[in-house]
């Protein structure tokens, strides 16, 4: 009996260390649970925050567009349709159904977009030097067709990779344009042109002159400062292409 008593107690006492091993990784599993759930609701709070912040500036905007809008919407009422009453008597029963599909369509748009004071205007295509050997060309060369600014996308395409090193290639090229471009009546290029200014950058240029040479396409440059007179177009353009066809 007496034999046996250390046995059972050295089992008490391990089973006691197990219990108390047991007790403290519970102890520490639920700090860990309560620790990232804290975390979670924090940055739950955060999102929702950023969420509710987005949506307020969201609602602010549309609301000023919409007082703004409304502005505007008194004043033609006011005055523009005052000035055509005239004009809305005649033809209301004309174009009724057209307005309200337009203020619906007005409408959809103020909604949909957000306020932005910027506005768009229209500006000459060609600066006055441009313009000027504009005209030199075209009277030079009546008999052939003068195009000005004309993009790359419109006169060039890549191909002989596969579609990926294409269309790659071709991202490289569509947003550049070119002068003038000198074409016969069937639109086929006979000439490109560049008139260079202090704003050329020789690297670009010397990239531009490749592609053309790349294309098969001749690039005739000319310096703002030197304008080519009528005989020199028809020189460097008409003969110098006779000489080569011949």
């Amino acid at each position: 009996m007496a034999s046996s008593n250390p046995g059972i107690v050295n089992a008490i006492n391990i089973f006691n260390m197990l219990s108390v091993y047991l007790i403290a990784y519970a102890i520490f599993a639920v700090i860990v649970v309560v620790l990232i759930k804290i975390i979670k609701s924090k940055i739950n709070r955060k999102y929702e925050w950023a969420e509710y912040r987005r949506n307020k500036q969201t609602r602010y905007k549309k609301r000023s567009y919409s007082i703004l809008d409304g502005i505007n919407h008194l004043w033609s009422i006011l005055f523009r349709h005052n000035s055509n009453d005239s004009n809305d008597n005649a033809h209301n029963t004309d174009n009724t159904d057209n307005t309200d599909n337009t203020d619906s369509a007005d409408n959809d748009y103020n909604l949909n977009e957000e306020y932005n004071p910027s506005k768009i205007y229209p500006k000459r295509p060609l600066t006055n030097p441009e313009q000027v050997l504009y005209f030199k060309l075209a009277s030079a060369l009546p008999d052939k067709i003068i195009l000005a600014q004309v993009g790359f996308d419109r006169f060039l395409y890549t191909k002989d990779g596969n579609s990926f090193q294409n269309k790659k290639r071709f991202m490289t090229i569509r947003q550049k344009t070119v002068d003038f471009l000198v074409c016969d009546k069937s639109f086929r290029i006979i000439a490109a042109i560049e008139l260079d200014d202090s704003s050329h950058d020789e690297e670009k240029d010397l990239m531009r002159d490749q592609i053309f040479i790349e294309a098969g396409l001749r690039l005739i440059r000319w310096n703002v400062r030197h304008m080519p007179s009528g005989q020199e177009i028809v020189q460097e353009i008409v003969q110098k292409i006779e000489r080569v066809t011949q």
